[in-house]
């Protein structure tokens, strides 16, 4: 790891895991967290992660710590980032607005942010509260299998009527890749998700590579059109 450990100023924050920083040079540059990932802004808990972030960060003086990689696609610093001896990466998975998520190469704290993350679990903190239970009268479409190493989840139609699974999305919750789903299911239905090309028969979400890990959990989570996740295996 080429380690590179700089100071600057935050001067806005628009995200659960970004922020905006004005360098000694007096240029400025977006700043991605390593290891984590907050909720966007169309999901449950994204306004509180981005009020958590701005409490930690906004206006400070921050050390960033480079790992491996020195910009994400966008051109954002990639960086560890310190507030005093807060380490705020860490800081915002126990406070449960962010999970843990491994983007190698940069990979020098994923064991530890695992680790807070299952704590943060554990206590039902943030994110991680208990979501209220669809009312039983409500359709129902749940997962019913996930084979990671082939790329499918199956769901299927529990309920007694067809259910538009417009708005719909099924997630890969380590990743945080996402599969917005179309189409009307019928009641009693059940429908194989591919991450990639659809095998045969089935939905395809379009990626071109795999998006399940296999050598860590990574649960399939089904949230409905009003954010409320209904299924998780």
């Amino acid at each position: 790891m080429n380690t590179l450990v700089e100071k600057g100023m935050v001067v806005d924050v628009g995200d659960g895991d970004d922020f905006t920083v004005q360098l000694p040079d007096g240029s400025t540059s977006g700043v991605r967290y390593i290891g984590i990932n907050a909720p966007e802004s169309d999901r449950p808990f994204f306004t509180e992660a981005v009020n958590a972030n701005t409490s930690l960060v906004s206006q400070k003086e921050v050390t960033l710590i480079k790992d491996s990689s020195d910009t994400d696609q966008f051109g954002r610093l990639l960086r560890y980032v310190l507030v005093g001896d807060v380490f705020i990466n860490l800081e915002l998975i126990k406070m449960g607005y962010a999970q843990a998520a491994s983007y190698p190469p940069d990979i020098a704290c994923d064991q530890v942010f695992s680790a807070a993350e299952d704590e943060a679990r554990a206590a039902q903190t943030g994110l991680w509260a208990a979501t209220p239970t669809p009312e039983a009268s409500a359709p129902q479409v749940i997962i019913t299998g996930v084979n990671k190493r082939e790329e499918w989840v199956e769901i299927q139609n529990i309920g007694d009527s067809n259910v538009d699974l417009a708005g719909w999305n099924l997630v890969s919750e380590r990743g945080n890749q996402e599969c917005q789903l179309a189409g009307v299911i019928s009641a009693g239905e059940s429908l194989r998700i591919w991450s990639g090309m659809a095998g045969g028969s089935g939905y395809s979400c379009g990626y071109s590579n795999p998006i399940w890990n296999n050598s860590e959990s990574d649960p399939a989570v089904l949230y409905n059109p009003q954010g409320v996740e209904v299924s998780r295996k």
